[in-house]
């Protein structure tokens, strides 16, 4: 699936001209150039095998050996061959002239730079494939013309790196030269659909690219890729053949660069769009939450320290205390929320003179201490201790109260153990009390036996919750022994109704997340078929 950001086009920074110079430069190096490889490898190789048996081109010498070629009596070129230029020069009586393969005979048909391969491989490029079609004539008549005209009207004018010819007429008609180049190669059926189908992509994404359309991500990524892939073509060709391909390989670092600008766009808008639906989420939510005077002593400690760590057991409303600190912060004082994925974030995400306040859930790990974080953490301690010194950002985080305790989370996290604050600990018998009353207001009848019942037992506002859900549950069995009250529910469903209980299986071994990926087992038997 695509995705699309409103208002970010493509980068601004290039103009129509190079921008179509580009997409040609990436059909012809990595669609067609690709093609030709394995197109010209079965040519070369039945004419070397006839060369072997009518001239012993691979037993020959230099006093005996074919010196030129076909018809229009083709001077071949020895010096490409045999490391033979660079062990003899010009000498050419000491060359060693035993053509050994298929590859070395196309060499024969190219000039001394352009041999700088020894296979028909990614080392094998346009200019040596266009070439050595264009002077063996073992190649059908029309494939040497298309080939000629691709070599003289697309490749050598994308080589001299004049970004002014490529107007929109050239452009369209370089396309459709590639594309007919293609047709005349008598492919399969199957391999042909599917380079017609990446050259039509190419000319409709191209399309967008050049007419400022919204474009996607994907397009972005692979536009990098495709880049990387000329960029290291341009490179090998200005060092060993062509110094003018300098400023081709000039030319496309610029790009890329532009390319980088914009991906940094794309992410800034990716977080936003995430932030702006997480934070959604949080304000539906937040009619859960019950505000208590925990949250102005937690205000508090923001205000002088800058940051605080709520911890305490599994259930007691870490994060959603954390959830609604940052959105009062947001509604009174214009604070921006960054949601967070890992406390990494925080330093990639500041912003210089904007009040910010980031959430971060289960700081080193969520059930024990990810040694992994607290590395990352160590690395950046310094850089979010600055960021803190300054007065305006805050940090909201969460840790259970057991994974806290561990003491490598103690040494580490000294930031935070100086703020931490344990609502196990912290929430008050009122507390208790106001948030019990308002979730458990239809059990307004049995609000006594329920206060007894808090005092006893280890209070949570998650089981709170959960009794509003599940209002067949007996309110006093519930909060006295939750798990034996879920026991049972579980074995009613595996009795009653063995479909949801086998999707609560699922969701348990997926971490609470289901989608469609899981049941196809197309991508099951791909991994199977490539591990075998």
């Amino acid at each position: 699936m695509y995705r699309y950001f409103i208002g970010v086009g493509p980068p601004g920074d290039l103009d129509d001209k190079k921008k179509r110079w580009l997409v040609i430069g990436i059909c012809l190096h990595t669609i067609l150039s690709p093609t030709l490889r394995k197109y010209v490898d079965s040519f070369v190789t039945n004419l070397y095998n006839s060369l072997k048996l009518s001239d012993q081109i691979d037993i020959q010498t230099q006093t005996k050996h074919l010196r030129t070629y076909g018809a229009t009596n083709f001077y071949l070129n020895y010096e490409a061959i045999n490391n033979n230029k660079a062990a003899h020069g010009h000498s050419s009586v000491l060359y060693d002239y035993k053509v050994q393969n298929a590859v070395d005979l196309s060499k024969l048909f190219l000039q001394t730079h352009m041999s700088h391969y020894t296979a028909f491989d990614e080392a094998c490029y346009s200019s040596a494939l266009l070439g050595m079609i264009s002077k063996i004539d073992k190649f059908p008549i029309m494939v040497k013309a298309a080939a000629n005209d691709v070599r003289s009207n697309i490749r050598n004018e994308w080589a001299h790196c004049n970004f002014t010819v490529w107007d929109d007429v050239n452009y369209v008609q370089s396309l459709q030269l590639i594309k007919n180049f293609i047709y005349l190669l008598n492919l399969n059926a199957a391999d042909e659909k599917k380079i017609m189908e990446e050259l039509d992509k190419w000319r409709k994404n191209g399309t967008s690219f050049l007419q400022g359309y919204t474009i996607s991500v994907e397009l972005v990524d692979e536009l990098r890729q495709k880049l990387q892939v000329l960029v290291e073509y341009a490179e090998v060709i200005s060092q060993t053949a062509d110094t003018e391909f300098g400023k081709v390989h000039e030319a496309l670092i610029d790009i890329g660069e532009t390319l980088i600008q914009y991906d940094k766009r794309i992410s800034t808008l990716e977080n936003v769009n995430s932030d702006v639906h997480e934070i959604k989420l949080w304000k539906q939510d937040s009619k859960y939450f019950i505000k208590t005077d925990i949250v102005q002593d937690i205000l508090r400690i923001l205000e002088n320290k800058h940051c605080v760590l709520l911890t305490g057991v599994s259930g007691i409303g870490k994060t959603l205390t954390a959830q609604n600190i940052a959105l009062q912060l947001e509604h009174e004082h214009q604070y921006s929320i960054v949601p967070c994925i890992s406390l990494q974030d925080i330093p990639k995400r500041y912003k210089e003179n904007v009040r910010q306040v980031f959430v971060v859930d289960d700081i080193c790990g969520k059930y024990t201490a990810n040694i992994n974080i607290i590395e990352n953490w160590r690395n950046i301690t310094n850089r979010v201790t600055s960021i803190l010194d300054k007065g305006i950002t805050r940090i909201l985080a969460t840790c259970r109260t057991d994974v806290f305790k561990e003491k490598i989370v103690q040494q580490a996290f000294d930031l935070f153990h100086k703020t931490a604050y344990n609502l196990s600990d912290k929430y008050s018998v009122k507390d208790k009390l106001v948030i019990a009353s308002k979730h458990l207001e239809h059990y307004d009848k049995m609000l006594p036996d329920i206060t007894d019942i808090i005092n006893k037992n280890k209070f949570s506002p998650l089981m709170c919750f959960l009794c509003t859900r599940h209002k067949n549950f007996g309110i006093n069995e519930f909060l006295n022994s939750p798990y034996d009250t879920f026991c049972k529910e579980w074995d009613s469903l595996k009795s009653f109704d063995t479909e949801k209980y086998c999707v609560l299986l699922l969701c348990v071994i997926y971490n609470g997340t289901i989608n469609d990926g899981i049941f196809d087992i197309s991508n099951d038997l791909e991994k199977d078929e490539k591990g075998n």
